[in-house]
C-alpha cells in the first residue's frame, strides 16, 4: 500500500500481479467535523471526456479519465439523488443511489440523459458531455449539497 505523493491516490498491489487505485482525497478530507454533518459533498477531480469514439485521451495528472467520480458523506440511511446540471441550468444526468451512513460514491460516465454507451458501435458514437463547468448536487435525508465539476476536453 502506498499513497501516491503527486496524485493522492491509494495504490494497492497484490501478490497475484493485480493493482488497484483508489482516490484517497475524500478520505484525507474526511475530518471529525465533516463526520458530524448530516450530508457533505467532496470536491470531485476534473473529468476528462473520452474521444468521440469512446477511447481515453491523453492522461492528465489529477483528473479522472472518462468518468466523474462523485463522493459524499451522509450520516443516515437514505436514498440519495445525484444530479449533474450544466451552465444553462439543465439537468444532464440524474441517478438515484442507495445512500448508506458513511462515504458513498456515484460514477457518471459523462453521457447525458438519453445517451447510452454503444456496444459494438460500428460508427454510432455517443455525444459525451461538452467540456465546461457543471454543478453536482446531492439530495439526501432532507439535505442538499452542491459543488463544481469541471469536464475537460479529451
Amino acid at each position: 500500500l502506498v499513497v501516491h505523493p503527486r496524485d493522492g491516490e491509494l495504490v494497492i498491489g497484490t501478490h497475484g500481479r493485480s493493482a488497484f487505485v483508489l482516490d484517497a482525497l475524500p478520505l484525507r478530507a474526511l475530518t471529525d467535523e465533516v463526520a458530524r454533518w448530516p450530508l457533505h459533498l467532496f470536491a470531485p477531480r476534473p473529468a476528462v471526456a473520452p474521444h468521440r469514439d469512446g477511447t481515453d485521451g491523453a492522461y492528465r495528472t489529477g483528473a479522472s479519465q472518462g468518468e466523474a467520480s462523485i463522493t459524499w458523506w451522509q450520516a443516515g440511511e437514505a436514498t440519495a439523488t445525484v444530479e449533474i446540471v450544466d451552465a444553462a441550468g439543465e439537468t444532464v444526468w440524474r441517478s438515484e443511489q442507495p445512500g448508506h451512513p458513511g462515504l458513498n460514491v456515484a460514477r457518471w460516465d459523462l453521457l447525458p440523459l438519453g445517451q447510452e454507451r454503444p456496444v459494438g458501435s460500428f460508427g454510432r458514437y455517443p455525444q459525451y458531455a461538452a467540456p465546461g463547468t457543471y454543478t453536482v448536487r446531492v439530495v439526501a435525508d432532507g439535505g442538499e449539497v452542491s459543488t463544481r465539476l469541471v469536464v475537460l476536453a479529451p
